[in-house]
C-alpha cells in the first residue's frame, strides 16, 4: 500500500488580487529554500532534492515575475511578453513530462513515485487552458515555448493581463501545494530509506545526460539560468555556461522573450 498521500489544495479565501497570488508564491519560494540553497550538494540522496527544489523554486519566482511586471508591459509588446509566458508554461510542462514519462520510473517500486506523478491532474487543465488562451494571443507562425514550435492559427485574441491572472489562480494552489509536498516526500532521508547508493548512482549519472545532451540550450537552460532564486547555484553548469553563453550568446536568438526577464537574480 502507498505511503504517498495525495495533498490537499492549499486553503485561500481571500480576494484573488495580485498581491495575493505574489504572496502565496513568495511563501512558497520561501518553503523550497532550505533544500535549493547554495551549491549542488556531493551526497546523491541530498543532490536529487536539491535539483526537484530548485526547480520548483524557480517555477515559483518566475511566476511571481510574471505577475509583477504583467500589468505593466506597453500593449505594444503584448505578443512578444505572451511568448515569454509561454515559456513558463513549457518549462512547467516538460518538468512534469520528465517527471511522469523519464524520471520516476527509475526509482524503487516501494517510493510509489507514480502515486506522485497522479498530483499532475489537479492543475493540468488550468495550465492547457493557459496555454490555449496565450497562444490565442500570439499572429500565425510565432514561435513559443520549450522546443519553440511554430503557432498555426491567425491571431483570435487580445491578451489581457487580467484574465492571465484568472485562468492562474484556477490552477495555482493545487499547483503550489503539489510542488511543495512532493519536495517533502521526497527528502533525502526517504530516499536513502528507499534507493540503494548504486540505485541513486545510475539515476544521477542518466539525470546528468539528460540534461547536458536533452534539454536546449536557448530556451529551458537559459530561461533556468535568469530566473533561478538567487540563493540557490542551481542549474548545476559550468559558470561560464551561465554567465558567458546564456547570458551573452545564445541569450540574442530569443531576446524578444528575454527582454521581459529580471535584469538581475532576485
Amino acid at each position: 500500500m502507498s505511503t504517498f498521500r495525495h495533498h490537499e489544495p492549499l486553503k485561500y479565501d481571500g480576494p484573488h488580487t495580485t498581491g495575493a497570488l505574489i504572496r502565496l508564491l513568495n511563501e512558497a519560494n520561501d518553503a523550497m529554500k532550505p533544500w535549493a540553497k547554495g551549491r549542488e550538494p556531493k551526497d546523491l540522496f541530498e543532490r536529487r532534492t536539491w535539483e526537484m527544489a530548485a526547480s520548483h523554486a524557480t517555477f515559483f519566482s518566475a511566476l511571481r515575475h510574471i505577475l509583477e511586471i504583467g500589468p505593466n508591459v506597453p500593449a505594444g509588446k503584448s505578443v512578444d511578453f505572451v511568448g515569454y509566458v509561454l515559456m513558463w508554461v513549457g518549462c512547467v510542462e516538460h518538468h512534469h513530462y520528465w517527471e511522469e514519462e523519464l524520471y520516476y520510473p527509475k526509482f524503487a517500486i516501494g517510493l510509489h513515485t507514480d502515486e506522485i506523478a497522479k498530483e499532475h491532474v489537479s492543475f493540468k487543465a488550468g495550465l492547457d487552458q493557459m496555454q490555449e488562451y496565450l497562444v490565442a494571443c500570439l499572429p500565425k507562425g510565432y514561435p513559443y515555448g520549450f522546443d519553440a514550435k511554430l503557432t498555426t492559427e491567425e491571431k483570435t485574441k487580445d491578451f489581457d493581463m487580467a484574465k492571465l491572472e484568472t485562468i492562474v489562480w484556477s490552477f495555482v494552489l493545487p499547483l503550489i501545494s503539489h510542488l511543495v509536498g512532493e519536495i517533502v516526500y521526497l527528502s533525502p532521508e526517504k530516499l536513502r530509506a528507499a534507493q540503494t547508493v548504486k540505485e541513486m548512482q545510475d539515476i544521477d549519472t542518466w539525470n546528468a545526460a539528460y540534461f547536458k545532451n536533452q534539454l536546449p540550450l536557448d530556451t529551458f537552460l537559459t530561461w533556468l539560468v535568469l530566473h533561478v532564486p538567487v540563493w540557490s547555484e542551481f542549474p548545476p553548469v559550468p559558470s561560464f555556461v551561465k554567465g558567458i553563453i546564456c547570458r551573452w550568446i545564445v541569450y540574442w536568438k530569443w531576446r524578444r522573450w528575454w527582454q521581459f526577464a529580471p535584469s538581475k537574480p532576485q
